[in-house]
């Protein structure tokens, strides 16, 4: 059938697509916020879930189209894909899931109900372009160009909007975006459109006020975050293109905790005079991550992931050369260099410091400056990572690209300072890339326990450290009563460090019984994936602490890796529903539905 009047189907096509792409983006990043970002595939399978479900229904129950007259199924299909949007975010808002305690009924039932919360309104606006698409099929070339552009738009569009409204303000947008699409297509039914447009437009008004008053409900436990919202401490807050900030009173007075994403991530704002060298600063010095900057004398210095400024407070009071502070997130940015840049001391506007917003190893990559210290801070809490939240997140910044590229942009007598768990992978990882390009691993690199004894002191250094380096930095960590776990010299063949470097078959420590610490690479760039199948052996005392904290926080009965069973529980969940709703319904219809066992294959293969 030829579309006549074709314009307001098109631009209808359009307005929808931009609302199903605005919605899936929308719902990523809020899932961010109230759970972990990693959890974003499950929107995007859910999204293809409820599109594909739609094609389902209008294949097993084609009359459908029929019965209905075009535009006013697709007039009701996008008033309920607008509801819907609403009441969806409602259910996810009200239902707390806890991902990590997924073994617990409570949290299999919630997940059963954010799926078919999300799974209903990607329907609608599935039935919505099928229905176009299949009673308009011989103008399928110029409807695929308007779905395509309304897609495209809806992409570009998340950045200002999210920027602009936050999430709650994006999916009311998201919303009326659908509305309006099905009051044009309405337009070819005049006695409908005239008398449903102005009662759904006065309707869309009369809610958006008390949609204004929501607030979006945190369920995973990120630390503190919970008690700042819950107790209106939040004095500053606003969505960025990559994360949502927020600013709450530390416990002291002299700094403000900067949330991440709901306490995913934290930084503080040190309330700073602008007085360097005093006892206030000097007790900063006590601290396991002011050791690169007390051992190298007026460094040039690249802090990746310089957030609320502590790493840069720190170089500023040794007398750097030059700072380069990387944040890729621009409300942070913002931030440090405007917003708050009194309380902070204007460390970020001091001429000695750039702030460049970007990533750090993409900006890296491209600057052809070189640094004699590499700064890069773990703030990833120990409730995030036991959860199993951020085990399957990229860590683009710990592969073995990334520690080629550190050493190419170090001054010969540069050094690269990591300061976050898990430092024997780290050891494990920076050994091979120091092997392969024809270095002595064991003179290079220098690990010292951190004071929570998780959050270790990684450095790797360009050349070979010298024995008065060495011994600088262990009288450095002597001085703060933190030990060092390995140095060039140490003879303790119980190290599980010398133990390695000592070892012919280094292969058998990638993949020890229970642990996964496999170096990763740009193509499988699971840094903190390092729990597996099995239990660890505990027997060896001398086994880093980190591993037996993965042991105890990250197992299941200290068999299963909690990140592996979340993405089995979630897989099992979504083949129940992919049996009970589109494969079930089209073997019962096999006569429109599934026809051969090639076409089985291939529903299979989705």
């Amino acid at each position: 059938m030829l579309l006549k009047n074709r314009l307001p189907n098109f631009i209808g096509l359009s307005l929808i697509s931009i609302a199903v792409l605005l919605f899936q983006i929308s719902l990523t990043r809020i899932f961010s916020l109230i759970l972990f970002s990693n959890y974003a595939f499950m929107i995007i399978s859910t999204a293809m879930f409820g599109l594909g479900l739609s094609g389902v229904l209008l294949a097993v129950f084609p009359g459908i189209l029929k019965k209905f007259k075009i535009e006013n199924l697709l007039l009701f299909c996008c008033i309920a894909f607008s509801g819907t949007v609403l009441v969806s975010f409602i259910v996810i808002n009200k239902i707390p899931l806890q991902m990590a305690n997924l073994k617990e009924i409570k949290n299999l039932f919630a997940l059963g109900i954010y799926y078919i919360a999300l799974i209903i309104p990607f329907s609608f606006s599935g039935i919505v372009i099928a229905g176009l698409f299949t009673t308009y099929y011989e103008e399928i070339p110029k409807l695929y160009f308007w779905d395509l552009l309304g897609a495209g738009f809806g992409c570009l569009l998340t950045v200002p909007l999210f920027v602009k409204f936050g999430g709650l303000g994006t999916l009311y947008i998201v919303s009326c975006l659908g509305l309006l699409a099905g009051i044009i297509f309405s337009f070819k039914t005049s006695t409908i459109s005239k008398i449903i447009s102005p009662l759904l437009i006065i309707t869309w008004i009369i809610i958006f006020p008390f949609w204004k008053k929501l607030k979006i409900n945190v369920h995973e436990q990120k630390r503190s975050y919970r008690y700042d919202l819950k107790h209106n401490r939040i004095e500053y807050s606003k969505w960025s293109s990559l994360s949502k900030i927020d600013i709450a009173p530390g416990t002291k007075q002299f700094f403000k905790r900067l949330w991440i994403d709901g306490g995913t991530n934290e930084s503080a704002l040190i309330s700073f005079d602008g007085k360097y060298k005093t006892d206030y600063l000097g007790g900063m010095d006590r601290l396991l991550i002011a050791i690169p900057y007390i051992f190298k004398q007026t460094p040039d210095v690249a802090i990746i992931g310089s957030s609320g400024g502590r790493e840069v407070l720190l170089a500023l009071n040794h007398d750097p050369n030059h700072i380069t502070a990387i944040e890729m997130d621009p409300t942070i940015c913002e931030v440090v260099s405007k917003t708050y840049a009194d309380f902070i001391g204007n460390i970020f506007n001091d001429p000695r410091v750039s702030l460049v917003c970007d990533e750090g190893r993409s900006f890296l990559k491209r600057s052809k400056k070189q640094y004699d210290i590499i700064h890069q801070v773990n703030n990833f809490t120990p409730i995030a990572m036991a959860s199993g939240a951020i085990n399957l997140s990229e860590s683009y910044l710990l592969t073995y690209e990334a520690f080629e590229e550190y050493l190419n942009r170090l001054k010969d007598d540069g050094i690269l300072v990591l300061n976050r768990h898990n430092t024997f992978k780290i050891f494990l990882l920076a050994h091979k890339v120091l092997t392969e390009k024809g270095l002595d691993p064991k003179n290079h690199l220098i690990v010292i326990e951190g004071e929570d004894v998780i959050n270790n002191g990684f450095y790797m250094k360009k050349t070979p450290f010298t024995p008065f380096e060495i011994q600088e930095i262990l009288n450095l960590a002597k001085n703060i009563n933190l030990k060092p776990l390995y140095y060039p010299g140490l003879n303790d063949k119980t190290n599980w460090y010398i133990r390695f470097i000592n070892s012919n078959k280094k292969n058998s420590f990638y993949k020890m019984k229970g642990l996964n610490l496999v170096p990763p690479t740009d193509d499988k760039p699971f840094f903190e994936h390092i729990g597996a199948f099995g239990r660890i052996d505990r027997n060896d005392p001398q086994m880093p602490k980190g591993l037996f904290w993965i042991d105890d926080q990250k197992k299941i009965k200290r068999h299963f890796a909690i990140e592996d069973m979340i993405l089995l529980m979630v897989f099992i969940e979504a083949t129940f529903f992919s049996i009970l709703f589109i494969f079930g319904p089209l073997f019962i219809f096999s006569k429109r539905g599934i026809k051969s066992i090639t076409e089985l294959k291939v529903m299979g293969y989705f």
